[in-house]
């Protein structure tokens, strides 16, 4: 199975957030925070990735940064080609 990567952002402080799929269980999107050296960032998720699970296969094909520091991301879901919008805690 594989992570597709679709997007990505960087935060004001050098950690780099990217969005995108996985195929692990089932079709989620994730998204991923790594530091400034490439190291996941341990603070975000389990062990730097987040999966956001809308309950049918969902693709992150975008993500962004609000004001607050919140991290959004954007997609898909299939059946129905619904979009999808999560916003986390960043």
């Amino acid at each position: 199975m594989a992570d597709v990567a679709n997007g990505a952002v960087l935060q004001p402080d050098g950690r780099i957030v990217v969005a995108g799929y996985t195929q692990a269980a089932r079709t989620d999107a994730f998204v991923v925070r790594v530091n400034a050296d490439g190291s996941p960032n341990a603070t975000f998720g389990v062990a730097g990735k987040a999966t956001v699970a809308f309950g049918v296969a969902t693709f992150g094909f975008a993500v962004t940064l609000q004001a607050n520091r919140r991290i959004v991301v954007a997609g898909q879901r299939t059946g129905g080609d619904d979009f999808a919008v999560a916003r986390l805690l960043g």
